[in-house]
């Protein structure tokens, strides 16, 4: 972990911080490519919606002469009442923890230029780990469909949907979090 940390120039943290401040409705992101010296650099930008950022290989890319390590990520400045599942802070969500635990290594950030940084602990997974962490996420968004339903037909106020949900989230992020080493930038 220290390794990987110590690879990301005062350069790419403030390019990272950068695309923080200008985080302001959609998510913004990029590759994080490692060069032939073994410092860490930002690929292309490519930008998402206010809930997600699909990161699509064709534009989501490392230089030729770089190995692509992971991926980074911002989350927009103000949450939403429709978002409520998802962290508007450097803390990473469901999504996040499951996007870096396929990917192997991801970072967040949000304001006020917070970086947090996931590292899988092992190299070494199989498909059916990513089968379980894949279930996880899948149960997860039934859950927070049927909490959704439930409050739409009335059966359950807005404070409690909002408790529901929060409560789900943290059991699923307790859950896939000790997979990773955490570190800031």
């Amino acid at each position: 972990m220290k390794t990987i940390k110590k690879k990301f120039t005062t350069e790419t943290i403030n390019s990272m911080r950068n695309m923080i401040n200008n985080t302001n409705v959609s998510e913004l992101g990029c590759a994080l490519c490692e060069k032939n010296n073994g410092d860490i650099v930002i690929g292309a930008i490519v930008s998402g919606n206010k809930f997600d950022l699909k990161f699509d290989p064709k534009t989501v890319n490392c230089k030729s002469n770089e190995k692509m390590v992971g991926l980074f990520h911002t989350h927009p400045k103000q949450p939403s009442l429709e978002n409520l599942i998802r962290t508007k802070s450097s803390k990473p969500n469901i999504e996040d923890l499951t996007n870096a635990y396929v990917t192997g290594f991801a970072c967040i950030g949000s304001q006020p230029n917070k970086i947090t940084c996931l590292y899988r602990k092992t190299d070494n997974i199989t498909n059916e780990d990513i089968i379980q962490v894949e279930q996880n996420i899948n149960e997860f968004r039934r859950n927070v469909n049927s909490y959704g339903n439930m409050f739409n037909s009335k059966k359950i106020n807005k404070e409690q949907f909002s408790n529901m949900l929060t409560d789900e989230h943290k059991k699923r992020t307790k859950q896939l979090i000790n997979k990773f080493s955490v570190f800031n930038l």
